[in-house]
């Protein structure tokens, strides 16, 4: 009788515990992540994501990458924004923006939301593979990761639904190893699928699952997620959802090749430049972010840069904790629980090759694994550590340690974002620029990358900006340049839009339209200059004629 009591009131205990970190660990991240949401300023991916959004819901005429889309009830349904990204985001921000209004709050909120279901289906994925005092370290750690807060801010620039597929994937398989039930089967093929048409780069993620699984079938380990069973049936379900997932993407593809066009062009260098078949140099640049992932380093464009020493000490020791005890020969310790260094480790090697750039945050697909390493090693020392109080406390005292070190530098940069508003293409002063357009009521051509869509969300589709800068080279304007702009020139209310020239992203644009205009027996003339909050230069507004736009 004693012993039943005691079992049921740590039962008891073990669901307050749980309870009380997701009432802690759910909050404290949406008043992180939720301060100040307006800042940055709006950035023109993120916007671009969504302006087929806006479209929809004010009934405009829907831009569609390539004329890709489906038909359906009087609407154009985009199927990709991007040839290697999809529409996960548009229709999730529908919502949102139908019912707060078309406005960057709306937006951020929806992606602040949709990292809450990331948070909840890593809580659910960890607990059931390694249990509840695993799961609440690592929910606890990603609520005040810097990392995780501040790409949750603008997931839709960083794709965060590609987490949310990836995590509910890992979720749904370890029901299905646990329960054996059919639909967690399908559904993480689903969300496998849906991940890819979320963002190719997602890729990276089932290879890594496949053969981290691979790995441990040939170990002939106790984590057997029972692929050796021969029932075709369900797997052929399997199969069917994983398509079903994907179905934006083949429908794309199939309507235009773009995807493919896209990875044809870019295998040995890509848009952006990089030599993919330069691989080792390409992995030591992402041995950088890497590192900037751990310390919270990535975010310059906030105002200032701030690193945590406390968490990546804690991340490696728990590796080399990890790694001593799993992989001595007869170990005690469960092989799965080198699951997340698995997953990470194949992700950085995957990551060595791109169609587009090396840039920093498309290891966000890592997440949460650095925390869940962190809970892993201290889970390993509450077991062996003696005695239980000490090794409780010890605990305790370490995700306390790390979790004041964490918000330490979200603090920081909040405090920094306040002050910059965002620096170079994330600076809030596109929203003087849109108002400033919005006013004015003039056609608007964008000579440069990172105006049109910003506008045009921020002014609901009154400005419907034009693009004449030419995507096909980022350091000269193409031979068609002076055609594409001509026909604008006849009108001398027309506004051209730069940036300043340290902000400039396509070269060469704003000389060449200089010289264009005095061909033609006209002055550039009339600017307006819109700063950032540190007073440097960044959008250039330019006319044609002696009137001032002023």
């Amino acid at each position: 009788m004693r012993s039943s009591a005691v079992l049921i009131l740590s039962r008891i205990s073990s669901k307050r515990l749980e309870r009380g970190v997701i009432l802690l660990a759910l909050p404290l991240f949406l008043a992180l992540a939720s301060h100040q949401l307006m800042l940055p300023g709006l950035n023109y991916d993120e916007a671009f994501d969504v302006v087929p959004a806006m479209q929809l819901l004010l009934d405009q005429p829907v831009e569609l990458l390539r004329g890709s889309g489906l038909h359906i009830a009087g609407h154009t349904l985009p199927l990709m924004v991007m040839d290697y990204k999809g529409v996960i985001h548009t229709y999730w921000a529908l919502f949102f923006l139908w019912a707060l209004g078309i406005n960057v709050f709306a937006l951020r909120l929806s992606c602040l939301f949709l990292s809450l279901l990331t948070m909840a289906l890593t809580y659910r994925f960890v607990r059931q593979l390694y249990g509840p005092w695993a799961a609440a370290v690592t929910l606890l750690l990603l609520a005040v990761n810097p990392s995780f807060i501040f790409w949750s801010r603008q997931g839709v620039l960083w794709t965060t639904a590609m987490l949310t597929c990836g995590m509910g994937a890992l979720a749904a398989f370890a029901s299905w190893r646990r329960e054996g039930r059919a639909w967690g089967l399908i559904s993480g093929a689903f969300l496998l699928g849906l991940g890819l048409s979320a963002k190719l780069s997602f890729l990276w993620f089932p290879v890594a699952l496949a053969i981290s699984v691979a790995l441990h079938q040939v170990a002939n380990c106790k984590w057997n997620l029972k692929l050796g069973t021969h029932n075709l049936q369900l797997y052929s379900l399997g199969l069917l959802a994983l398509l079903l997932g994907l179905l934006p993407l083949l429908l794309y593809n199939l309507q235009t090749g773009g995807t493919v066009d896209v990875l044809l062009r870019n295998l040995r260098t890509s848009y952006y430049g990089v030599n993919n078949l330069a691989y080792l140099s390409n992995l030591r640049l992402r041995w950088d972010h890497l590192r900037a992932l751990l310390d919270g380093s990535n975010f310059w464009y906030l105002g200032s840069i701030h690193h945590d020493p406390v968490f990546p000490l804690a991340f490696w020791v728990s590796t080399a904790i990890i790694l001593a005890c799993c992989l001595r020969p007869r170990s005690p310790q469960p092989r799965r629980f080198l699951f997340p260094l698995l997953m990470m480790a194949l992700m950085v090697l995957q990551s060595g090759a791109t169609v587009s750039g090396l840039w920093p945050e498309h290891y966000l697909l890592l997440l949460p694994f650095p925390q869940l390493t962190i809970a892993l090693g201290l889970e390993i020392l509450r077991r062996h550590l003696s005695p239980r109080w000490l090794a409780a406390c010890l605990s305790t005292l370490a995700l306390a340690l790390l979790m004041v070190s964490q918000i330490r530098v979200d603090l920081l940069y909040h405090r920094g974002l306040a002050r910059s508003g965002g620096f170079s293409a994330h600076s809030d002063a596109i929203y003087e620029l849109a108002r400033y357009l919005d006013r004015k009521g003039r056609p608007i051509v964008a000579m440069d990358w990172g105006i049109k869509a910003s506008v045009q969300f921020l002014t609901q589709g009154r400005i419907n900006t034009v693009e004449r800068f030419g995507f096909q080279s980022l350091d000269h304007p193409s031979a068609n340049f002076a055609a594409e702009v001509a026909s604008y020139l006849e009108n001398r209310d027309t506004c051209y839009i730069f940036h300043a020239p340290a902000e400039t992203v396509y070269k060469g644009r704003r000389e060449a339209f200089e010289e264009l205009v005095r061909q033609r027996g006209l002055t550039p003339d009339g600017k307006r200059i819109i700063y950032d909050r540190s007073t440097r230069p960044l959008f250039v507004v330019m006319g044609v004629d002696e009137r001032s736009l002023q």
